[in-house]
């Protein structure tokens, strides 16, 4: 008889495999990869990897799961702050502060595979839209109160503003992997005062 894996070894083992494939998509996209690529990434066999996941859509789809509950953290995180300008702040820290610049160009580098995958599977761009779909409803409901607090003003679209932060996010991602002479660092520096000050000045009359 098959002894019985212990639950919590065998989601350590599930995490483990989850953090090496995002890995190896980073270094060769989702379409590159291979499941013997990411059990060589853990000294392991295919096989092992089979026992976890039937085939690398089901591992794309726990994946998302994942990310999406990390994200859900993140959220929680956000909904302890005291306003919704704090929240967003957190939000933009979490992404591009919190991590070592390579670690969040590896994750940068990883989504951008996938979305380019998506472009070619159908199945992709369902998983990764319901994600982003995730993403938009959490983030509409952060202005939605903002709005309703009076921090932002009443004749804007909640959605609209999210999708703007959304899109934000993504492009810093972009250009951290595609300008590699870029100093983020300062670049970054420059659009977090831009967006949570005010860069607006009054106009003189002549």
């Amino acid at each position: 008889m098959t002894p019985k894996v212990p639950e919590e070894y065998f989601k350590f083992r599930k995490d483990e495999i989850l953090t090496e494939a995002w890995k190896c998509f980073a270094e060769k996209g989702y379409q590159g990869t291979t499941m013997r690529d990411i059990a060589k990434k853990l000294d392991l066999s295919a096989g092992v990897i089979y026992n976890y996941f039937k085939n690398k859509d089901e591992l794309l789809d726990s994946l998302l799961e994942w990310a999406q509950e990390n994200e859900q953290q993140l959220f929680d995180l956000m909904a302890q702050k005291d306003n919704t300008r704090e929240a967003i702040l957190e939000l933009f820290n979490t992404c591009f502060e919190r991590s070592p610049f390579e670690a969040l160009k590896e994750s940068a580098k990883a989504n951008i595979y996938l979305w380019a995958a998506a472009l070619r599977k159908r199945k992709i761009m369902e998983l990764t839209n319901v994600q982003v779909n995730h993403a938009l409803d959490k983030l509409t409901q952060f202005i939605d109160d903002g709005i309703k607090r009076g921090e932002i003003q009443a004749d804007l679209d909640s959605k609209s503003v999210a999708r703007f932060y959304m899109a934000l996010i993504t492009g810093l991602q972009v250009q951290s992997v595609l300008m590699e002479d870029l100093d983020f660092t300062y670049y970054y520096g420059e659009i977090r005062k831009m967006l949570f000050g005010n860069i607006w000045q009054e106009l003189k009359n002549d």
